[in-house]
């Protein structure tokens, strides 16, 4: 099986905790020292608590682990894990899902970036309208083509009531070739 401190520090952790119990008993039997007595137990448990601490470990650091997942943070390192045979494989796991979604991250910025450069050379005007009306142009074409910025669907009556009205009736999905007069 290997030398592991988490057995080893269950071990000495039980240990220690044992022989303070069987003080505290032997106190309790041969003495009237309530005072000396009373230390022990304090310190037994602070034994079991130091314990229990040591032996949920693993618990504490799968739910570090899960935190920096939905928190996206994959600046999260387990390789403290992985120094003890005990918890090698959870540590291993760990950090290979946090390498893989720091790939994955990496490359949908990428992606991302990409496509963003893509639609900002694209040679036609592309914009966009939300169900509240307000707009959003899209790329440098849209911007030459309108030559001031526009905020809501109301402000493209300027370039014709039927080119406005067309945008208006325009639904996602849809597409339509409107005619746009320019003054």
């Amino acid at each position: 099986m290997g030398f592991s401190r988490f057995h080893t520090g269950i071990a000495v952790r039980t240990g220690a905790l044992f022989v303070t119990l069987v003080a505290l008993a032997q106190m309790a039997v041969r003495t009237q020292w309530y005072v000396p007595m009373a230390l022990v137990l304090a310190a037994a448990v602070i034994q079991a608590a130091l314990l229990i601490r040591f032996a949920t470990t693993s618990t504490r650091e799968v739910a570090r682990f899960l935190e920096a997942v939905s928190f996206d943070d994959h600046t999260q390192s387990f390789s403290r894990l992985l120094g003890d045979r005990a918890y090698s494989e959870l540590g291993t796991a760990m950090s290979r899902v946090m390498e893989l979604l720091r790939v994955g991250r990496a490359e949908r910025e990428a992606q991302a970036r990409y496509q963003q450069t893509l639609i900002s050379h694209v040679p036609v005007a592309l914009i966009s309208v939300d169900e509240n009306g307000r707009v959003q142009l899209l790329n440098m074409a849209a911007r030459r083509l309108f030559e001031t910025s526009l905020s809501t669907v109301a402000q493209f009556a300027r370039y014709g009531e039927s080119f406005a009205a067309g945008l208006e009736a325009l639904r996602p999905g849809t597409s339509t070739l409107l005619k746009m007069e320019r003054s």
